[in-house]
């Protein structure tokens, strides 16, 4: 069997036996203007110095006037080109250059795989610090654990929209290609090296969700003048000076979290009293310092709410409940509890604090976000 001259353009489908290899070049001179895609490929075949084999049933796209300025392509360019523009597919087989449905073999190479994402679509709560107000005689009073605040959901087709949307978009619209939800799972038809592509998207968004920040509490020696907001290089220099944190706060990324540092006990605020009987009316106060910290991740750094809360009882005095004859029914606690409390927001920098001067003293508080965005 004879070579095929490398300027003849051989339209056949099927198998062509070919007596020696061709290789492939490694840049490609593509330049048209207004011509025929066949009249490219055919250009490409003779820098191969190779024949041109086409399937029938991509003739019809051979007619396409194209244009190009393209004077060093390489190979992987212009097949990514021709998969994108006209879903054709090029390979040198033997010594001829194939030209082929990239659809067809596309579908001949689809595989089903299944990916759980519950840990990306797991409800995020928040911990909100206790409630240091000061209770009212009958009431609930202050709270140690406040309840936990409603959980935010992430909607299953969030992930799925984000998937079709910057893997391979051009992909999803091919006959027998699929992405489906089945419970908290995925079930994704696509070829290997797409899946490949999905499977690293997932666990980096598994990485993200993973992101903690750890807060630390530290009480100022002295109100030492700094600015609101310390970088980690200027915070380093500071924490020598300062003794360790008073609490420390861990939460993950856009969560709500606390530390509380004091104490509680119950007081008889009042009684109810009926006739000669009477029921004791008990009311919880609390003391000390509530850090409550709001954290969410960005570029610029971490943007934190901060709410500081401090009671303090000034005085406490025991009063006697009395009957209309006078006679002593039952103890009461006088309490005057002083409460001072703030709340602010930052972009503080990874490593850095910020000041805040509060109830009397000066409080830093630092961020840390422990990245798990990064492969090790």
């Amino acid at each position: 069997m004879s070579r095929c001259s490398p300027a003849l353009t051989a339209l056949l489908f099927g198998t062509v036996i070919s007596l020696y290899a061709v290789e492939q070049p490694t840049e490609l001179d593509l330049r048209a203007k207004n011509q025929p895609l066949s009249t490219v490929l055919e250009t490409i075949a003779d820098q191969c110095s190779a024949g041109l084999v086409v399937q029938r049933n991509v003739h019809e796209r051979l007619d396409e006037k194209v244009t190009l300025i393209g004077r060093k392509v390489t190979w992987a360019e212009a097949a990514r080109w021709l998969a994108d523009e006209y879903r054709l597919t090029m390979k040198i087989v033997g010594e001829h250059l194939e030209i082929s449905d990239a659809d067809l073999e596309f579908r001949a190479r689809l595989v089903s795989h299944t990916y759980d994402i519950r840990t990306l679509t797991l409800a995020m709560g928040s911990f909100p610090g206790p409630d240091l107000d000061i209770p009212e005689p009958g009431g609930v009073g202050s709270r140690l654990l406040p309840p936990i605040e409603p959980d935010s959901v992430q909607p299953i087709n969030d992930f799925v929209e984000l998937i079709q949307r910057y893997i391979a978009p051009t992909t999803w619209t091919i006959e027998g290609v699929g992405i489906k939800e089945f419970q908290t799972s995925l079930i994704i038809i696509q070829v290997p090296e797409i899946h490949q592509r999905i499977a690293e998207f997932i666990a980096q968004l598994e990485r993200t969700a993973a992101r903690q920040v750890v807060v630390r509490c530290y009480r100022l020696p002295a109100a030492a003048p700094l600015p609101s907001v310390l970088d980690a290089n200027a915070w380093t220099a500071v924490l020598k000076t300062v003794a360790a944190p008073v609490g420390v706060v861990l939460s993950s990324d856009e969560q709500r979290n606390h530390h509380f540092s004091g104490t509680q006990r119950l007081i008889i605020a009042d009684a109810d009293v009926n006739q000669e009987a009477f029921d004791p009316i008990v009311s919880l106060i609390s003391e000390g310092l509530a850090v409550d910290v709001d954290t969410h991740v960005t570029n610029a750094g971490v943007v934190t709410t901060t709410r500081l809360t401090t009671a303090s009882k000034l005085n406490t005095t025991l009063s006697v409940l009395k009957n209309q004859q006078g006679q002593p029914l039952t103890p009461l606690d006088l309490v005057d509890l002083h409460q001072d409390r703030i709340r602010d927001t930052r972009v503080i920098p990874s490593g850095g604090a910020a000041i805040y001067p509060f109830a009397g003293q000066f409080y830093a508080l630092s961020v840390e976000v422990l990245d798990f965005t990064k492969k090790p």
